[in-house]
């Protein structure tokens, strides 16, 4: 017991074996109606895509990496939208909540979760912006949560060429810093980074 059921679903092991990815893989080869999908992952910028490239038959289907834990959520450009995560890796619980009411229904496909709706959700910002970062995103918007949350909208329009980080720091009256955030890619000292966004990717930060 221990070494085949409690061993397998404890700690970093889930992570280390991407076993949920081998399953996600077949379940996308499966798919011929698909023109893309997002995938959680624990390693979005690192091991996912390729480990992913391994695991597939079918390359030509663009996939986008996120790592939920940063309270990240993309909604790939196609329709139907599909997001699967692996089900030891829950989504942030204000994108659970969010999908849910889009309109999209979790459907627990052990080892994994997959979400989908047959049409791209409308969403309006309470804040809308279109500024443009580079030739890769375009910050579509924002909104203050009752929670004291920011939450940002970005538009990918092209295959970013190396690692972004998004940094956000907040100023007091006179200038002066009061907090900051960073997320997305981290530092890439050991070159092991590799593209995990497509162009038209929505991607909702919180």
């Amino acid at each position: 017991v221990l070494q085949f059921k409690t061993w397998p679903s404890g700690g970093d092991v889930p992570f280390v074996w991407q076993a949920a990815f081998t399953e996600i893989a077949r379940y996308l080869d499966g798919r011929s109606d698909l023109t893309a999908a997002s995938i959680a992952g624990w390693s979005p910028s690192t091991m996912d895509s390729p480990t992913m490239t391994l695991l597939r038959q079918n390359d030509a289907l663009p996939l986008s990496h996120f790592d939920p834990q940063e309270g990240t959520l993309i909604l790939p450009d196609s329709e139907p939208v599909v997001v699967i995560r692996p089900s030891d890796l829950p989504l942030d619980p204000y994108w659970e909540t969010q999908l849910q009411n889009w309109g999209f229904t979790p459907s627990p496909l052990h080892p994994f979760t997959l979400y989908e709706i047959e049409e791209k959700p409308v969403i309006e910002w309470e804040n809308p912006m279109n500024t443009q970062f580079g030739d890769e995103l375009v910050l579509l918007g924002y909104e203050w949560l009752e929670s004291g949350d920011l939450v940002l909208g970005w538009l990918v329009t092209a295959v970013p060429t190396a690692p972004r980080q998004q940094f956000i720091h907040s100023l007091a009256a006179d200038g002066s810093q009061l907090a900051d955030t960073y997320r997305f890619d981290a530092p890439d000292p050991q070159g092991i980074w590799f593209p995990h966004w497509q162009p038209g990717d929505l991607i909702l930060q919180r």
